[in-house]
């Protein structure tokens, strides 16, 4: 059986960790992306132009990180960008792959879930971006494929669009620190803890839709406050700009521990604190 493991979007944050992640399980990877990256130990690097000029690599298995990731982007042009997903999804579930593991999103279930959400649950989408995600992994939810629905994954090199950046750019100035709602509840998931999860689905005999996540909800104001801390600024007063109804997003992550035995080990302190020196 292949050993080799596809990765496209590999210029990504999370396929860039899931290339580095696969090279410490052994696999051979192979680097796909538009975009020039750095070179990582252990990784063959092929750029193309467009996906729609991918290479074909019988019976390995495929990592697709390659989506749209901000959501704002997408609330622009959402046919556009829908359409291109759901091209790419068909492209890549057409392809001569053994697997395919698709990397989806936890935002597919809504963000009304008064307790974590499991597998079984039906996905709710709101917006733009979720309807893309769910959309774009219908081909990968049966065998021998995966779809991984992530957490809100942070880290060093993540997106500069997200509330925790947000409150990062913050650090260090005078006055409080302003949010635009401090209620929202989420569930963060380091990106070094991702892309171990992702490495294992992708190597491991599995099939399926799994959660990928801490299964620890983190409000908005408890966030702000713990980067503060981290940064040596816990006496700074955290303020809401604006009030939403209230929204909690959390995963349970038991089926992917059951299945290839992983569980998140960055605590979310540690994590910050991370950020707080990069």
């Amino acid at each position: 059986m292949s050993s080799q493991v596809v990765v496209l979007g590999a210029s990504g944050f999370v396929g860039r960790a899931a290339c580095q992640a696969l090279v410490e399980l052994g696999a051979e990877v192979v680097a796909v992306a538009r975009r020039p990256q750095a070179p990582l130990a252990g990784v063959r690097v092929v750029q193309i132009e467009r996906y729609e000029g991918l290479p074909e690599f019988p019976g390995a298995v495929c990592l697709h990180a390659a989506a749209e990731s901000v959501p704002a982007r997408v609330a622009e042009a959402p046919e556009r960008f829908t359409a291109e997903a759901v091209a790419l999804s068909a492209k890549v579930a057409s392809a001569p792959f053994r697997k395919v593991v698709f990397v989806s999103s936890a935002v597919v279930y809504g963000s009304d879930g008064e307790r974590p959400f499991t597998e079984a649950d039906e996905p709710k989408p709101v917006g733009a971006y979720a309807q893309l995600k769910l959309a774009a992994e219908a081909p990968f939810r049966a065998p021998p494929h995966v779809v991984a629905r992530l957490s809100n994954v942070y880290g060093v090199g993540m997106s500069t669009v997200n509330v925790l950046s947000d409150v990062l750019r913050q650090v260090g100035q005078a006055g409080p620190v302003r949010l635009r709602d401090l209620a929202p509840v989420r569930d963060y998931v380091h990106v070094g803890d991702v892309a171990r999860a992702l490495a294992l689905l992708c190597v491991r005999d599995v099939s399926g839709v799994f959660n990928v996540s801490s299964g620890v909800g983190t409000s908005v104001l408890e966030l702000a406050r713990a980067v503060l801390a981290a940064a040596g600024e816990p006496e700074r007063a955290v303020e809401g700009t604006s009030s939403t109804t209230p929204s909690r997003l959390v995963l349970a992550a038991g089926a992917v521990e059951a299945a290839v035995g992983w569980q998140a080990t960055v605590r979310l302190v540690d994590g910050l604190a991370a950020l707080s020196r990069a």
